[in-house]
Order: C-alpha cells, then structure tokens, then sequence
C-alpha cells in the first residue's frame, strides 16, 4: 500500500519519533489498519512500553517521500 501523506507540507516539522495514532492520521486510515501495518512489517515499526512506534524516517520511505 502505497499512499499520500495527509497534511504534510514540512516533514521538518514532524517528530522524530511517532505514535501509531499519528501514523494513522497521516496515513489517514484508522489506528487499527496503523497497527496491522506495523504488526505486518509493511511499515518499520518497534514496541516501545508495549506500544508501536515509527520512525519518521521509515515512514517517509514507506511513502516514498524525501523530507
């Protein structure tokens, strides 16, 4: 699944670190398609406390985006 970031115009001002839930709004899918990303391997993620987390830089190559 290839898609557009939604609402991003300056990856500089995205952190470096995201939450699945703000995966899932840039992705602009629900938390729950975010994780089966994530959980699939499609999108790089690591556990961090039991949660998902994803790097901004993984996520920009899973969109194929430079920033």
């Amino acid at each position: 699944m290839l898609a557009k970031a939604k609402y991003i115009t300056n990856w500089a001002q995205v952190k470096l670190l995201l939450k699945l839930s703000e995966v899932a709004f840039i992705l602009d899918v629900s938390p729950e398609q975010a994780r089966r990303l994530c959980a699939k391997g499609d999108i790089p993620a690591v556990k961090v406390g039991g949660e998902w987390r994803v790097e901004k830089t993984k996520l920009q190559a899973y969109l194929g985006v430079s920033g």
